[in-house]
């Protein structure tokens, strides 16, 4: 079975195992090509897969460029089965004109969330925002009814949208992570986050929920680790505390260094499909709290290997960080009970299984069970 798959970008480290060793164990099975873009134009085989990357460029300029060398390498392939996107919005369109040219099957992931308000919290361009969350939902929706198989991250992401399932394959199972290179390396008296944007991803509650703890257990501290080109909002809310410290985004090949040695992992999302790191720190053996919402109770069972809080709730967070700061113990049973799970349920193989199965089924058009 040949395969087209298709991400957004921007996608670094290309020549990284990190990155390399999910196709090369695809290859086991399928053959095709990526497309997307990097840091850098790229063009590499790996396993039985050609992997391509145009040059990211931010912006629409970018955008556009993203387009069109999709659509020159799309007219130059032949024998495609399936087409995948990896969202219903820009890759989702290139996808479906891929599927019509090269007479394939279309799989559409849903990464995200696409109807929530949180999306577009903290926009500075007023205008293009609105813009953007009329336009999104729609776009959303014509693609995800053009799509012979969808993917999910949890089951209910599908609602927001009037699709009509029939002759539609649909399947509801995490993305790939790389847990075997998590490890429990040490437990520093650090409370870590990773992620952007700031309101999206809950930075402002964790920030206040920290303050409120911090001065009865001055040996911990907070760790911010992510990508913020204006650091401006998130310098305010740390407002020059001393053990709140800010981390460059890193290469994903080093994020194990720094889930492993963390104490616990804190995602305090308004919105999040699944959360890939809160996968990682359940590798890593380390205890997490995360948001009641959408797809992260789908990887934290609550009191059992995580705790989960109602998003922006400030009191119920700072009481959940100090519980697990002030009990060793509890630490680290929660974080034991996630890492025999992410053995069971989040490896490769049970990965591997999914995509097989799914794409299978795309294939031969089997009727999708209820």
């Amino acid at each position: 079975m040949k395969i087209l798959y298709i991400f957004p970008g921007p996608v670094y480290g290309m020549t990284s195992d990190h990155f390399q060793r999910r196709y090369r164990l695809l290859s086991e099975v399928f053959s095709g090509y990526v497309l997307t873009a990097s840091s850098s134009p790229v063009d590499i085989s790996v396993g039985g897969f050609q992997c391509c990357a145009c040059k990211h460029i931010d912006g629409f300029g970018g955008r556009l460029r993203f387009v069109l060398f999709c659509l020159r390498k799309i007219l130059a392939l032949k024998n495609i089965d399936i087409v995948v996107a990896y969202d219903p919005l820009l890759t989702g369109v290139i996808g479906y004109v891929a599927k019509i040219i090269l007479n394939a099957k279309l799989i559409v992931e849903l990464n995200g969330v696409y109807t929530s308000s949180h999306v577009w919290e903290g926009a500075t361009n007023k205008l293009s925002p609105r813009f953007r969350a009329l336009l999104f939902p729609l776009l959303a929706q014509f693609v995800l009814s053009r799509a012979c198989g969808i993917k999910l991250t949890y089951p209910e992401q599908l609602e927001p949208f009037k699709i009509n399932r029939k002759n539609k394959i649909i399947r509801s199972f995490s993305n790939y992570t790389n847990t075997e290179l998590f490890k429990n390396i040490e437990e520093r008296k650090e409370i870590l986050f990773v992620g952007f944007p700031f309101k999206l991803k809950g930075v402002d509650v964790l920030i206040k929920a920290f303050k409120r703890i911090s001065g009865r257990h001055p040996d911990w501290y907070l760790k911010i680790l992510g990508w913020y080109p204006d650091p401006a909002e998130l310098n305010d809310e740390i407002g020059g505390h001393p053990r709140i410290v800010y981390h460059p985004p890193v290469p994903s090949c080093e994020m194990p260094d720094h889930i492993g040695r963390c104490g616990f992992l804190v995602l305090p999302s308004r919105t999040e499909a699944m959360g890939r790191v809160l996968l990682e720190a359940m590798s890593a053996g380390k205890a997490r709290i995360g948001s009641r919402v959408d797809g992260i109770p789908t990887v934290i069972a609550d009191g059992v290997d995580g705790i989960l809080v109602e998003p922006s709730d400030i009191d119920a967070l700072a009481e959940k960080m100090e519980t697990l700061i002030v009990c060793p113990e509890v630490r680290y049973q929660l974080g034991r009970a996630g890492q025999l799970r992410a053995a069971r349920e989040f490896c490769w193989e049970a990965y591997f299984k999914h995509v097989v199965d799914f794409y299978d089924d795309v294939k031969n058009k089997r009727e999708e069970l209820h």
